[in-house]
């Protein structure tokens, strides 16, 4: 599966890509990913709502990108637990593909940034 433009709007498509580099280690509910994207230093503090994470997480479903059950173990409370789908590994896969190629692009940007924009304090 290919990413595209339609589906993928460059902002959310880095947390798509990061959401799914986390499932592909392990089913998780949703607080534990909103605490391992933070844990990492993939999300600042604060960095995004806790409604917008289940958003993406409902809409990544509906995509095919990932399924969802209810699990009660634990706490008791009822959770729901969020795995990543084959057609998630391949839009993963893709995406990491399409980064990859990117790279030089993306180093030259960083460092236009470090040498012109930090030193002058940015524009």
């Amino acid at each position: 599966m290919e990413m595209d433009a339609d589906s993928c709007h460059p902002g959310r498509c880095w947390l798509t890509l990061l959401l799914l580099r986390l499932l592909a280690e392990e089913p998780m509910h949703g607080y534990a990913l909103m605490e391992a994207l933070r844990d990492r230093g993939y999300i600042p503090e604060g960095g995004i709502e806790t409604g917008t994470l289940y958003t993406m997480l409902r809409r990544m479903e509906r995509r095919g990108l990932l399924e969802s059950s209810w699990d009660e173990a634990g706490s008791g409370r009822r959770r729901r637990i969020y795995r990543i789908t084959d057609r998630g590994l391949e839009f993963l896969r893709s995406g990491l593909k399409a980064l990859a190629d990117r790279q030089p692009v993306i180093e030259e940007l960083l460092d236009f940034y470090c040498r012109r924009l930090r030193e002058v304090g940015g524009w």
